[in-house]
């Protein structure tokens, strides 16, 4: 039944509930996320606490959401490639 809601929505790579993990890649996670400078891991702490862009932007003194967004995104996509190859890249 899930499977069908999954072909029917598909996958929503920015919904932070979206992500559940086995043990290999909780730690793969962990070890990725204390990997990233401490501006990427509050974004995306936040982020994963739900907080909105606009807030987000506040509670780090950013000048506007798009900019908490950019950095959101691209430090996402820096935890992912982390996550995807192990670990084996450095800052």
């Amino acid at each position: 039944m899930v499977h069908d809601v999954e072909e029917k929505y598909g996958y929503e790579e920015d919904n932070p509930d979206a992500f559940i993990f086995s043990a290999d890649e909780q730690l793969r996670f962990e070890t990725a996320f204390s990997s990233m400078g401490q501006r990427c891991q509050e974004v995306l702490l936040l982020w994963l606490n739900q907080y909105s862009m606009i807030e987000i932007a506040q509670k780090m003194s950013l000048s506007n959401d798009a900019m908490a967004r950019k950095i959101k995104f691209e430090c996402f996509k820096k935890l992912k490639e982390l996550v995807k190859s192990g670990n084996k890249t450095q800052r």
